[in-house]
């Protein structure tokens, strides 16, 4: 980052378009810039920063195709729930909260 600005610039453009379509999205991306702002030890902080990154991405990409197909919206949904959300999200594969639309999930996975 603090060789190529510009590439940090570019990931703030790419998360910021998908902001208000999820708070949960939102609430994490505000989280993350407060870290990015934060230029103490970032060597320390690396590991975690780019894995925060990459999920808020994942994200971001989630949510802009929302709309795009059947059982989409379900998947963004349950991605936010269980990997962006503030207390005692997981990025490990497979952990959902309860609420989340299991079965819109399987029917996109498992059409009939």
């Amino acid at each position: 980052m603090a060789r190529e600005p510009e590439s940090l610039a570019a990931l703030r453009d790419e998360l910021s378009g998908s902001r208000g379509l999820d708070q949960r999205y939102d609430a994490a991306l505000c989280a993350l810039e407060r870290e990015l702002a934060d230029g103490a030890d970032l060597e320390l902080r690396a590991r975690g920063l780019v894995e925060r990154l990459a999920v808020q991405l994942q994200g971001a990409v989630l949510l802009a195709a929302a709309g795009e197909g059947p059982g989409q919206s379900a998947v963004a949904d349950a991605f936010c729930a269980s990997r962006l959300r503030r207390e005692g999200g997981t990025r490990h594969f497979g952990t959902l909260p309860r609420g989340v639309a299991i079965e819109a999930l399987l029917e996109r996975c498992l059409p009939s």
